[in-house]
């Protein structure tokens, strides 16, 4: 499908603008998660059409936290204009869990992110750098 058009459902299903069409979306593939938060990959050509473009999405979208359940820690613009897997490469080639949410890296007013393997003296650095950044 043109990526134009598919620009254009992405936005609907974004905004939640939409009838029968975006219901059956959202309890079909959706299940309660937002589009840019979800990985279900089978499905429709519609769907999958969906889904092969999210990653160019999310290069020019900018997000609006609120609880931090529709945004990934890693790989959406939620803290400045570019993902924070493109600001501190090395602590996102470790990490444990790649899709994360923001809402799911923030317990009792810390943040806690876990990775593969420990530190060396560049990702403490590079951690402490993003720790005072980060909200």
């Amino acid at each position: 499908m043109n990526v134009a058009i598919m620009l254009r459902w992405v936005w609907r299903i974004l905004r939640d603008k939409g009838g029968l069409w975006l219901q059956l979306i959202q309890a079909k593939y959706l299940r309660g998660e937002p589009l840019l938060a979800c990985s279900r990959m089978g499905g429709s050509q519609f769907w999958r059409s969906i889904q092969r473009i999210k990653e160019e999405i999310r290069l020019g979208i900018s997000f609006s936290i609120g609880n931090g359940n529709g945004a990934k820690f890693w790989l959406d613009p939620w803290l400045g204009t570019e993902p924070i897997r493109v600001s501190y490469p090395g602590l996102f080639l470790i990490c444990a869990d790649l899709s994360a949410l923001v809402f799911s890296t923030l317990r009792d007013g810390q943040w806690q992110v876990r990775s593969r393997c420990t530190f060396g003296q560049v990702e403490s650095d590079d951690w402490k750098r993003l720790r005072a950044a980060l909200p």
